[in-house]
């Protein structure tokens, strides 16, 4: 006899696993050198800004459960630590923060590169540049 599955279960266990995948590819994308971070966007967005937009979108999905629901409590701080970054830059209130591709390169990004490296070893994902063909993004014609 075939097992019947509750298509309800199955589909918040896919939404689940889709948003880990989400939040892992933009912690790996974090975590990459300033060049990488711009080869995965298209020229036409502000790249500081969709990296923490992507971080953000994702990690606040997992956080309606409880971080502690899906990650260890080490891998919650190394979380909670970086978000502590993207508030610090905010508070800065330095739009060229996150509109430039000048300051991925900058004292602040290098920080949220390691602290984004750091969470990746705690989780055990890879360092890797995340892959490049997962977004679409629909720009005006110039």
């Amino acid at each position: 006899m075939k097992k019947r599955v509750n298509p309800m279960v199955d589909e918040a266990g896919s939404r689940l696993e889709h948003t880990l995948r989400a939040f892992e590819w933009s912690v790996r994308a974090l975590a990459q050198e300033a060049d990488v971070q711009a080869s995965l966007f298209p020229g036409q967005v502000w790249i500081g800004d969709e990296l923490v937009l992507e971080f953000d979108e994702h990690r606040s999905k997992l956080a309606e459960e409880g971080l502690s629901a899906h990650f260890a409590p080490a891998e919650v701080e190394r979380i909670e630590a970086l978000d502590r970054l993207f508030q610090e830059m905010t508070d800065a209130n330095d739009l060229s923060l996150w509109q430039t591709e000048e300051a991925l390169v900058s004292p602040s990004w290098n920080a949220v590169r390691r602290a984004a490296r750091e969470l990746l070893e705690e989780v055990g994902w890879p360092t890797s540049p995340p892959p490049q063909e997962r977004a679409i993004y629909v720009v005006p014609n110039a």
